[in-house]
């Protein structure tokens, strides 16, 4: 009973480093595919004159999960299947590893564009880029300082307490 006790907690200690470092990752990924979301919108402004709403369906499975759900969900908001209230919900629910600062700038881009003339779209969205670019090296170093640390620490902390029990 003692030994399975020790199992149990350790491999509790591990589950927890394991949702930390995942929580460092799937920042980190959102930040890299919203820059390329960008990227791609950028472009597709530029050399195309597709509505925004076609723009974002062919951008689906270009990216994970999580990030073809906020544009599934963003695709609703500007077909109006969905209203401004439930998507920014959605948001919030699906992008919980964000603070609401992020969100909040994040949701203040996506309404901003198309609402405006081609060059000043253009101009918005390189400016979004030089923006985001600040927290992608932010998350990127964070990812790498950090995510290993704490799955380490809570292997090593796991390993003390089994230690301490036997």
């Amino acid at each position: 009973m003692k030994i399975f006790l020790i199992i149990i907690i350790f491999l509790c200690c591990v589950l927890i480093g394991i949702n930390i470092k995942s929580y460092f990752i799937k920042r980190k990924t959102f930040y890299q595919n919203l820059n390329f979301f960008c990227e791609n919108l950028f472009n597709e402004i530029s050399f195309n004159n597709q509505k925004l709403s076609i723009i974002v369906r062919n951008n689906f499975y270009n990216f994970n999960e999580d990030f073809n759900t906020i544009l599934l969900s963003f695709e609703d908001f500007l077909l109006n299947k969905i209203s401004k209230k439930d998507f920014e919900k959605s948001l919030n629910k699906n992008l919980y590893y964000l603070n609401k600062t992020e969100i909040k700038s994040l949701l203040n881009f996506l309404y901003s564009i198309g609402s405006q003339t081609k060059e000043e779209e253009i101009d918005k969205i390189k400016k979004f880029i030089k923006h985001i670019n600040i927290p992608i090296k932010e998350e990127n170093e964070k990812t790498k300082k950090y995510s290993t640390l704490y799955f380490k620490l809570f292997i090593v902390l796991g390993l003390a307490i089994a230690i301490i029990f036997i």
